[in-house]
């Protein structure tokens, strides 16, 4: 009998295809010891980054969950689809060829080049489960496939291999549809795990009533992509721009923090690693919010939503920030300061253009956060039917550090 890398697995091989395709994070199989180093040596390296990402402070690690999805989200998002589709057709491919040959001149070097093709379909799924949590188990199902089809071959069971090939087929091909991976890993709205990255409470469930409206700006000051994210599915009447960069400029889509930000100071001269800007919208302030809508699925308007828009750039070090920080501040005109949460914040006004621009400024670490840009005096904000101040309109979000 050939040894393989995974010892075969009673529990594995019992469990359907069906429950396989439905498991979401299943548990790791269990490896060989080299395997077990490695993981080790993850789980380590995972433990000193976020040891480090708490030594700088609850509102960094804030700011850089926040901006380290809104950049994964527009810049490799569609490439992590294409690759996950990818591999799962690959073997899905493989699959339907040999499942319609006869089950005796199945080698096993056939079955060698699918647990090949298993494992590499398993690999790409990673980058997901960090983002989403949702990932479908493909190790695992990699693991009952190998376990499976090994069985039927060493036994001579052809029959029931060429069966098993054909199930294990229709499970990647399920997989692998727009459906699957769009209820898997949504793009526009976004919501489920991703949506704990902009909510700052334990439990994000009490401030479900939030829409983040995140966009990602290149050096030319370009939008290249936006998407809304939600607590829950929800069908939100005036779509971004359904991820077609050709389609902004022609959008009526109405983009507080981007109508202001623009020209206020120049940020060519300064090492800005990514800049990302975001409308956070408390739907619930509002009288055409639904009751419960994430329960009933009605539309959700924001066209009339008033937005607190928030700037973060992130720069090469903490210098770096500081000086873009002083620009700011040398530009416009501190008026006082704002406590919010465990943090104060420069109130600063900048009137060289008209409208005058608004906006709370913070440097923290190697971020810069511009805080409800607007063209309205902090004296007159206020958000909703009931007036609500802005320290009610940002409760519980990725900016109320406490």
């Amino acid at each position: 009998m050939r040894l393989t890398r995974r010892g075969y697995s009673s529990l594995a091989s019992g469990l359907g295809i069906g429950a396989l395709a439905g498991c979401l994070n299943p548990p790791d199989p269990e490896g060989d010891s080299s395997a077990d180093i490695n993981g080790e040596q993850d789980a380590t390296e995972r433990e000193n980054e976020q040891e480090t990402i708490a030594e700088a402070g609850s509102l960094h690690f804030s700011f850089q969950t926040v901006s380290e999805f809104t950049q994964w989200k527009t810049t490799e998002y569609e490439s992590a689809v294409s690759s996950y589709r990818d591999g799962l057709r690959t073997i899905e491919a493989k699959l339907e060829e040999l499942s319609e040959r006869d089950g005796n001149t199945i080698t096993q070097s056939d079955l060698d080049t699918i647990f090949e093709m298993a494992d590499d379909a398993a690999s790409v799924d990673e980058g997901f489960d960090e983002y989403y949590g949702t990932t479908p188990g493909l190790s695992t199902l990699a693991d009952d496939l190998q376990t499976d089809l090994q069985r039927n071959l060493d036994r001579s069971e052809y029959e029931q291999l060429s069966l098993d090939m054909a199930r294990y087929r229709n499970t990647y091909r399920a997989l692998s549809t727009a459906t699957e991976v769009s209820r898997r890993f949504p793009s526009d709205p976004v919501f489920g795990m991703p949506y704990e990255r902009f909510i700052a409470a334990e439990d994000p469930e009490e401030y479900n009533d939030y829409i983040f409206e995140a966009m990602v700006v290149d050096n030319s000051d370009e939008i290249k992509d936006a998407f809304f994210v939600t607590y829950d599915e929800v069908d939100i009447s005036e779509d971004p721009f359904n991820h077609n960069p050709n389609g902004i400029t022609a959008s009526n889509r109405h983009i507080p923090v981007n109508e202001f930000i623009g020209d206020i100071v120049d940020r060519s001269t300064h090492d800005i690693v990514t800049e990302s800007r975001i409308n956070i919208i408390q739907q619930s302030l509002y009288e055409e919010y639904p009751d419960e809508y994430f329960d009933t699925g009605d539309t959700v308007s924001v066209s009339d939503s008033e937005a607190v828009g928030v700037v973060i750039y992130e720069l090469e070090d903490t210098a770096a920030a500081e000086e873009l920080y002083d620009t700011y501040i040398e530009t416009g005109t501190v008026d006082s300061q704002f406590e919010f949460g465990d943090y104060s914040w420069d109130r600063v006004f900048f009137d060289a253009e008209s409208p005058t621009v608004y906006l709370h400024l913070r440097s923290h670490q190697e971020y810069v956060v511009c805080m409800d840009v607007t063209d309205t005096q902090w004296e007159r904000r206020s958000f909703g039917d009931d007036e609500a101040s802005l320290g009610d309109v940002l409760e519980g979000t990725f900016l109320d550090i406490d």
